[in-house]
């Protein structure tokens, strides 16, 4: 006949096998059977939750490096069930993990900037290899990948066109997203021989007759104006000769 126990909590008589390890017992086993001690855990953490998670945080941090050593050894001896876990649960919390990275990142979000620049500095030429040969992969994607940012992105983009144009031409100075913004605004996005509505950015002393691409040398324009203006300074076009 199989032995029985009876349990100090609810008073029934149980099998052994319901009863947990206890090794202070004369039996070795606990006084309580483990449906009233799973019981009891769970009220306890419900009265004591905020309580427990304080010290489970401290708890972790004081044994961070520890903690770490740990988890190494273990993804190393169980490297293939390490990542079949890891696949799993990146797929069952995405959505927490999505919401804690964004958290994460916004909090902390000039260190990671500052470790992904110099991460990046320190293995350049690894990130322009994987770059040039996922274009030669994926040149659909690359054109399809490159509009959308276009689209998304035109003050970057014009940005980015001016200053090419004046390094190729050798010109002096440099205008940021917020400088040729400012330019807009002082202007009110009126262009600024004719006071329509504008489209574009102009070098009002022409890159081609030595202008600049200083921010005083950019003014914007509507696009029948800038095609009758070509490589000419207009006549009411008066920009400082400094900033110029």
């Amino acid at each position: 006949m199989e032995q029985v126990k009876c349990c100090t909590k609810c008073g029934e008589a149980k099998k052994l096998s319901e009863f947990g390890k206890r090794g202070l017992s004369k039996d070795g086993l606990s006084y309580w059977c483990r449906e009233c001690a799973s019981a009891q855990k769970k009220l306890y953490y419900s009265a004591n939750k905020e309580e427990i998670k304080i010290r489970a945080v401290a708890y972790m941090q004081s044994h961070r490096k520890e903690r770490n050593e740990k988890q190494k050894v273990y993804q190393k001896t169980h490297l293939e069930a390490y990542k079949a876990y890891q696949k799993v649960y990146r797929i069952t919390h995405r959505e927490a993990r999505n919401k804690y990275s964004k958290a994460y990142y916004i909090a902390h979000s000039e260190e990671q900037k500052a470790q992904r620049r110099k991460h990046y500095q320190n293995n350049r030429e690894q990130y322009i290899a994987r770059a040039q040969a996922w274009y030669e992969a994926n040149p659909e994607k690359k054109l399809a990948s490159v509009k959308a940012w276009n689209d998304t992105h035109p003050e970057v983009r014009h940005a980015i066109g001016h200053r090419h144009r004046a390094r190729k031409a050798n010109a002096e100075g440099d205008a940021n997203v917020e400088q040729i913004a400012a330019r807009w605004d002082y202007y009110s996005g009126k262009c600024y021989i004719c006071g329509a509505d504008a489209v574009e950015t102009d070098h009002v002393i022409p890159l081609a007759k030595g202008g600049s691409n200083w921010p005083a040398n950019l003014r914007p324009i509507c696009r029948s104006c800038n095609a009758r203006k070509a490589a000419k300074r207009p006549y009411n076009a008066t920009p400082s000769i400094a900033g110029a």
